[in-house]
């Protein structure tokens, strides 16, 4: 009779502890995929974040064009924003298009007298 109780207890004890580890399992199954979630989320949020720090760079950079040329963009008297944009942009970088004309008009202009 003691054996018998034993052998129901270990078969008990071994149901109970498979039933355990597939609650386990199926717990960190969930908990792996929710971590997936909110490493997509987390890298979505990202480059949103990026996006619209590039956004206030940009307004940063017309904003130091003053008051008057904010008045004109906003009244369409004044070229495209990407356009200014893109110029700022190839003036930080050294390639002022306007400047290296107006400078090879100079040095002709200075061979030719």
């Amino acid at each position: 009779m003691e054996e018998q109780n034993y052998a129901n207890f270990a078969r008990m004890f071994d149901k109970v502890s498979c039933v355990r580890e597939m609650r386990w399992e199926s717990k960190l199954h969930g908990l792996e995929q929710q971590l997936g979630e909110l490493c997509d989320e987390r890298a979505r949020i990202a480059k949103e974040e990026e996006a619209v720090v590039q956004e206030r760079i940009k307004l940063r950079k017309l904003e130091q064009k003053g008051l008057d040329f904010l008045v004109e963009v906003e009244l369409g008297n004044a070229p495209p924003v990407d356009y200014i944009l893109q110029n700022m942009k190839a003036k930080e970088e050294g390639l002022d298009v306007e400047e290296e004309v107006l400078h090879d008009n100079e040095e002709s202009e200075l061979t030719m007298d």
